[in-house]
């Protein structure tokens, strides 16, 4: 268990180094509607799981059932990256340390990633698999707002 997080904290520090800009866009997603972003990614991951399932019952959906399997688990895996930088971030907002260095994202997601895990981990029945839901859903809809964002920002760019 220790080892497995330790693996997910080391790609999480490798993805917030590259996509700096990426992990700053769904945070900033993240902080204007929070329980907007928990319903809405909580019902895209029923969805997703449910037209997965659907696609794979035909032989021609079988191979757009595995891509989006993959998209899918890429999602669910990379939302808690997410939430994990926007904790931290506003932890660092909250002391007066903010500055756009790649030194603070990196601090930053490392903060929320530790809350998060010794959330996920807190021994009383229940309470770490809901804040783990909560988190995934929350990351979820915010990779979906963001994504919906910048798509409606690129079609704008193309008819100026």
């Amino acid at each position: 268990m220790i080892s497995v997080t330790i693996v997910f904290g080391l790609l999480g520090i490798i993805l917030v180094r590259l996509l700096p800009i990426q992990f700053n866009g769904v945070s900033v997603i993240m902080g204007k509607a929070v329980v907007k972003n928990i319903i809405v990614g909580f019902a895209l991951i029923i969805l997703f799981t449910f037209v997965i399932l659907l696609s794979a019952i035909t032989i021609i959906g079988l191979p757009i059932s595995a891509f989006g399997l993959l998209v899918f688990l890429l999602g669910l895996m990379m939302s808690t990256f997410f939430v994990s930088f926007a904790i931290g971030k506003k932890i660092l907002q909250s002391i007066k340390r903010s500055s756009a260095s790649s030194i603070n994202y990196i601090l930053s997601f490392l903060i929320g990633f530790v809350i998060l895990s010794l959330v996920f981990m807190v021994p009383v029945p229940y309470v770490g698999q809901i804040a783990q839901i909560v988190v995934v859903s929350l990351g979820f809809g915010s990779i979906y707002y963001t994504l919906r964002k910048k798509g409606l920002d690129l079609s704008d760019n193309q008819k100026i």
